[in-house]
């Protein structure tokens, strides 16, 4: 290990509970581990020449070590000041008999375990192995080891395992290498993100100013003892460490500044050999200003005999060419394979920074020699080569491949490119234009310079690769053989994320020496020309898999198949005129002809759309690079005759468009009595965009719109806006596969049938619907639903489904002739596409169309639509809270909510629950969220409930004291008082008893002393549907002495929503019968095997209506009523099913006639709190007139009804156990078919006019002196 001090064995102090549990909220972070804000900008850092010496006494002795000086930091002294009462920790085995809800926290600390100076070595795994006996899983966020003080920090996965490790403890059994491990559950807010932990822990320790947000920490895992040791070693060199904290294969460095911390990322990149261990930068600095040099970088040399031939400290005498702002990246050997750094490391080469035209002037000019310009400034990411090309292309003569390839080079790691221009008057031309008018890509302007000295990488992948290698302060490697040892992988975007897992992928093929990536791929160099052809074949057999990677790079080849591809499509003609989103530059003229028509090419169309996706294909529109469309061609003749293609190209010409952002304060349109309607501006964060696309001839030139609006979400600056929120920036017409004009023209039958509307009006300007839409499409035979139309105003595009091909090329010609909406003429064509475009597969393929993967299968995405666009941005809002969020995508009338995982997603479906006034939004999920294996408690369950003056009464943060009742999968619901009325959620929202599962007899003696107190079994496991309230109750029927209508109504609880019922037995003596039954038998219902737990404290729902539905309510973690006129506002609507459709469509009656509360829903009835008395009434009298649409439920009754029929009944014995039928047969869910609406299964003696719970045969009468109401039977 790191320099480590003894530490004390054990605690040394004994902890107190009296320390009460922290809010709901702050406990999320133990249980759930928050995740790092991904666009979050830290303000611009400044780097000092040297490391501060101005350190106050009192912190003198935490200050860090500089050069010279190696004495040990403060965390490496952590063991000295390690006190459990610090961290407000109760002993583990206090929880064994804590009350119920009495302690919500996951996050142990674990003392005692072997001190690094007793001999006793040992790794975190060993650890890991120990705890995974009791359902820990391991992440490297989730257990932290200080051996020098003999501590560990673990956070457990829940309340179930914690208690089994705490009952370990108790009874001894927990050892470690010989000793006797304490545990204390820590109740303090802490965090176990590494960010928060090495905060939480430094706050303990005299390091005063532990501020930093995370840019100047480096977090190193996975790194032995022994290279824990030589990184101690480089530190010193390195200098400017303010600390060091060493754990068991983990440790944390902090530099003064986020400069001084570049040099151990850089020394980590420069090594010959590369370590295990992965260097990771705790945040990504960030700046808009220039960048400074970087500080004392030969400090970030490693020795001579480690060091990579050829590299060395970075020559930036010239300075940093303006523009160039952090984030850069370096790359590294081992994963994660890039380094951010707040300073360039890469060499500059001599240039002049071009402001104003008289940069150009002089003659000669010193730059005339190379014709050679710098861009810097580029954007991060979401950006392509095309995108940078597209600026300069017109000043080529020749535009192909090999001057896409070799002229202009773009660096995204370094955030600058170089444009290679073929003489001195092309390049002035370029330097004039942006004089006149400055360039950007994706907002960014960018910063021009002329390159003064030779730099020309050549015209080969082995000459360019060695050259900008060596501009990267690189390794260059010799030329003998590079050309079958350098792997080129196509790429059609920047992104750093996607550079980093193609060459994670790489390396667990084979080994490489190092990797440079550009902007259209990814250069990497193999030991040898065998790994090199090992990738080759691993990853041409992978070329079908559906994985992400794969899905985002093109072609996989060695430099010298590059270069006899490039030399084959010499002859093709590349047109970038058509402009991409964001380029700032105004293109020329469009090009509208093929120079080489396709079927002439000497490559295939694939291999010249991957090169260059503008490229000459059908037309610009029909056959560019598009996920929107199936991607396969409808027909061979579709490519193969000429005349269509060219038909197609002359008439449709891809508008050009351009965008714009007004700086400064974003222009508010909402007003005091903003109307909630389709009608309000389009929630939208950036400019909206339209411009007049025009079918012309070649000739013609399209004037962009420059003048827009920009609409700013509230409180969100743009770097934290997803790609939803960005469709005017990214969605673009030639992105989009549709079919061409003259194979329309000429063919009368296909599959598609899905239309794209664009040039809509501008929605700042004139505001429309989606009815406005539709009413021009129906004379057409289109048929509205919410499912066949989705309009984009952001990008002034709609797309519709029509019935088939023939009406949506009736669209298509009329749109030819004239189709308008308020004044602007629209233009229509018809998308490649096959198979119903429901909302997940709408969703997918429009976010693919921009290059956004979306993996998930629908349960991550929440679709809500009949949602004005002011409601909307007050959601965007909202959603800053409930937090996770992946992707915003705002329609008109509709949104799509994508989170990061299925788990959160929940939590806007409990929001929208939990609401005083719920919208009528209709929000619902895309796909149910199914598990096979018991569900996991909520995650950052406090972020789901409402503002306080929002929220009903009764909810709490749902508390798991022992987690998950063993059984209860996924998909559960909650309920909504508007349609669709139930939300499916991965996770149990409801309130979980105190219960003790019944696996063996001993859990059965166990829980005895404590169960007999209540007589109560809950019961999990329950199938989704179609089953009855009857059927559940036959399990349990023998055990009750009375068998009437009143003990299957209130002894028998079954919540179907939840799926687990309740039991409330008359005593002990038939509650452990029916467990002790369980064990020789086990019980299951429609083929599910049920769960059995005793519930080990009170919650009988009692014998009332009104106080069953508050109790249970309660339980259901929903709005919980006053009992004030309770009675008179509930009606009772009998359910002769459990079924999702039936339950739905009872509450879609009941909603038409009058509003509801909310709903509670047991399997024999439907619990509904209308808003008042009247409602009641109404719904009645309603049902009394038999309307047909109300024959698919049995009896709809007040309480007072209900309660006198029961009391009727009492005397009346019900004989479930010869009625129903084959209740434990073992048949696949899958395979029943689902029972018709209204069916009953269990076969009974009907007596007319008597509902489904009087239709049972009348037995025995049964005389009891006992009011029904007022104890059990």
């Amino acid at each position: 290990m790191l320099e480590a001090t003894a530490a004390e064995a054990g605690t040394g102090k004994e902890m107190v509970t009296k320390a009460k549990v922290n809010d709901a909220a702050a406990s999320e972070t133990q249980k759930n581990r928050p995740q790092a804000p991904a666009a979050a900008v830290p303000a611009p850092s400044t780097a000092a020449d040297a490391c501060s010496s101005t350190a106050s006494s009192d912190v003198e002795t935490a200050a860090a070590p500089n050069a010279t000086d190696a004495s040990p930091t403060v965390g490496e002294r952590i063991a000295s000041y390690l006190d459990p009462t610090n961290f407000n920790c109760v002993p583990a085995e206090e929880i064994l008999s804590s009350k119920p809800f009495a302690l919500d926290s996951t996050l142990l600390l674990i003392t005692n375990l072997p001190a690094c100076e007793a001999g006793c070595s040992y790794t975190e795994e060993e650890v890991v192995n120990l705890l995974s006996k009791f359902e820990f899983q391991y992440a490297h966020d989730n257990i932290y080891v200080i051996p020098q003080g003999g501590w560990a920090f673990v956070l457990m996965p829940n309340q179930r395992s914690l208690s089994s490790l705490a009952q370990a403890s108790a009874q001894g059994h927990l050892t470690f290498k010989q000793h006797k491990l304490n545990l204390h559950v820590v109740k303090k807010d802490m965090s176990m993100t590494p960010l928060g932990f090495y905060k939480s822990l430094m706050k303990q320790t005299p390091l005063t100013g532990t501020d930093d947000d995370g840019s100047s920490i480096i977090y190193i895992q996975n790194i032995s003892q022994s290279d824990a040791a030589t990184l101690r070693k480089a530190l010193t060199k390195i200098g400017c460490v303010r600390n060091v904290l060493p754990l068991l294969n983990k440790v944390f460095v902090e530099f003064e500044t986020d400069h001084d911390a570049d040099r151990l990322g850089v020394w980590h990149s420069l090594m010959r050999e590369g370590f295990v261990y992965t260097v990771t930068r705790l945040r990504v600095p960030r700046s808009t200003k220039t960048s400074q040099q970087p500080q004392q970088p030969q400090r970030a040399l490693p020795d001579r005999k480690e060091i990579l031939s050829a590299a060395g400290a970075p020559d930036a005498k010239y300075g940093v060419p303006e523009g160039t702002t952090a984030p850069c990246w370096v790359t590294t050997k081992t994963a994660p394979y890039v380094f951010p750094t707040a300073c360039p490391w890469f060499n500059v080469p001599k240039f002049l920074t071009v402001q104003r035209e008289e940069h150009i002037l002089t003659t000669p000019h010193l730059g005339s020699e190379f014709s050679t310009v710098m861009l810097t400034g580029l954007p991060e990411a979401t950006y392509k080569h095309e995108d940078v090309a597209r600026l300069v292309c017109r000043y080529f003569p020749k535009q192909d491949l090999q001057s896409l390839y070799y002229n202009v080079m773009v660096l995204p790691l370094q955030r600058r490119a170089f444009v290679f221009f073929c003489d001195w008057e092309a390049c002035c031309s370029f330097v004039s234009d942006c004089v006149k008018k400055p360039i950007s890509v994706m907002n960014c302007t960018l910063g021009v310079h002329l390159v003064l000295e030779d730099m020309h990488p050549g015209a080969s992948e082995e000459t360019m690769y060695r050259a900008l290698m060596k501009w990267s302060n690189g390794y260059v490697p010799e030329l003998f053989l590079l050309g079958k040892r350098l792997l080129c992988v196509e790429m059609f975007g920047t992104n750093v994320e996607l550079i980093k897992n193609v060459m994670k992928k790489v390396a667990t093929i084979s080994s490489f020496v190092t990797f440079l990536p550009l902007a259209n791929r990814i250069w990497v160099e193999m030991v040898s020309h065998s790994s090199a052809t090992k990738v080759l074949q691993e990853m041409s057999s992978r070329r079908d898999s559906s994985t992400y990677v794969w899905s985002k790079v093109g072609r996989i080849e060695c430099a010298n198949d590059v270069h006899q591809r490039l030399k084959e499509a010499g002859q093709i003609t590349i047109h970038l005129g058509a402009k991409t989103p964001g380029v700032g530059a105004e293109p020329p003229s469009l090009k509208t002809e093929a120079h080489v028509p396709l079927s002439q090419a000497r490559v295939d169309a694939a291999d010249a759309s991957s090169a260059a996706p503008a490229a000459v294909t059908e037309s610009t529109v029909a056959e560019s690079e598009s996920k929107l469309g199936d991607g396969v061609a409808e027909s061979a003749n579709e490519v193969q005759d000429p005349k269509v293609k060219t038909a197609s190209i002359t008439e449709e010409s891809q508008p050009c468009r351009t965008t714009s952002t007004v700086a400064g304060n974003p222009v508010s349109c909402a007003t005091d009595q903003e109307k909630k309607t389709q009608k309000d501006p389009v929630p939208n964060s950036v400019s909206s965009v339209s411009a007049a696309p025009i079918e012309a001839l070649p000739s013609a030139k399209v004037q962009a719109t420059t003048k827009e609006v920009v609409r700013k979400q509230p409180a969100l600056s743009d770097n934290c806006l997803t790609p939803g929120e960005q469709m005017e920036t990214l969605l673009f017409i030639y992105k989009i596969r549709c079919h061409g004009h003259g194979f329309i023209m000429s063919t009368n039958s296909l599959e598609s049938r899905l239309l794209l509307i664009y040039n809509l009006p501008k929605y700042q300007d004139v505001s429309y619907t989606e009815d406005d839409i539709s009413n021009l499409l129906q004379k057409f035979g289109y048929q509205h639903e919410d499912k066949n139309i989705y309009v984009i105003p952001q990008a002034c595009m709609a797309f519709a489904v029509m019935p088939s091909y023939q009406e949506a090329r009736e669209v298509f010609i009329a749109a030819k002739q004239n189709l308008t909406l308020n004044g602007s003429r629209l233009f229509v064509r018809i998308v490649k596409s096959r198979g119903v475009m429901t909302p997940l597969k709408f969703y997918k393929c429009l976010m693919e169309t921009v290059d956004f993967e979306v993996t998930d299968d629908g349960a991550c995405v929440v679709y809500i639509h009949n949602i004005s666009p002011s409601e909307a941005r007050d959601l965007r809002e909202t959603l800053n809270k409930v937090e996770s969020v992946k992707n915003y995508l705002p329609l008109l009338n509709k949104v799509f909510i994508e989170f990061e995982s299925a788990l959160d997603a929940d939590r806007i479906g409990v929001w929208y629950s939990l609401l005083k006034r719920c919208p009528p939004h209709y929000i619902w999920r895309t796909n149910l969220p199914i598990t096979s294996d018991t569900a996991l408690p909520p995650r950052l369950a406090a972020k789901a409930l409402p503002d306080a003056k929002d929220i009903v009464a009764g909810p709490v943060v749902p508390v798991k004291q022992l987690g998950v009742p063993q059984g209860s999968k996924a998909p559960f619901f909650i309920s909504l008082p508007n349609e669709p009325f139930l939300f499916p959620t991965v996770s149990p929202w409801f309130i979980v008893p105190r219960f003790s599962t019944v696996l063996t007899e001993e859990d059965l003696v166990e829980s005895a002393s404590v169960a007999s107190k209540f007589s109560t079994v809950m019961l999990t496991g329950l199938p989704e549907g179609n089953y009855k309230h009857e059927e559940v109750a036959q399990l349990v029927w023998k055990y009750f002495p009375k068998q009437n209508l009143w003990v299957s109504f209130y002894n028998i609880v079954v919540l179907p929503l939840q799926k687990r019922a309740f039991v409330y037995f008359n005593d002990w003596r038939s509650c452990r019968e029916f467990a002790e039954d369980f064990l020789k038998n086990q019980v299951s219902l429609k083929g599910h095997v049920l769960n059995v737990h005793l519930i080990l404290e009170e919650m009988h729902p009692k014998f009332r209506e009104e106080l069953m539905y508050q109790t249970l309510m309660k339980w259901s973690n929903a709005h919980v009523p006053e009992l004030e006129s309770l009675q008179d506002r509930l009606l009772c609507v009998e359910l002769l099913e459990t079924s999702l459709p039936l339950i739905k469509a009872i509450l879609t009656s009941v909603t038409s006639v009058s509003p509801i509360v909310s709903f509670l829903s047991l399997a024999n009835r439907v619990c509904i709190e209308m808003a008042d008395p009247r409602g009641v009434t109404l719904v009645v009298a309603r049902h009394a007139q038999k309307p047909e649409d109300w024959n698919h439920f049995g009896r709809v009754e007040t309480v007072k009804s209900l309660k006198q029929r029961l009391k009727d009944s009492c005397k009346t014995k019900i004989d479930l156990e010869m009625h129903t039928k084959d209740i434990n047969a073992k048949t696949a869910v899958k395979s029943e078919p689902p029972p018709q609406v209204g069916t009953v299964n269990v076969e009974v003696t009907e007596v007319k006019g008597e509902s489904s719970a009087e239709r049972l045969t009348p037995a025995t009468t049964v005389k009891t002196g006992k009011s029904p109401e007022t104890g059990r039977t």
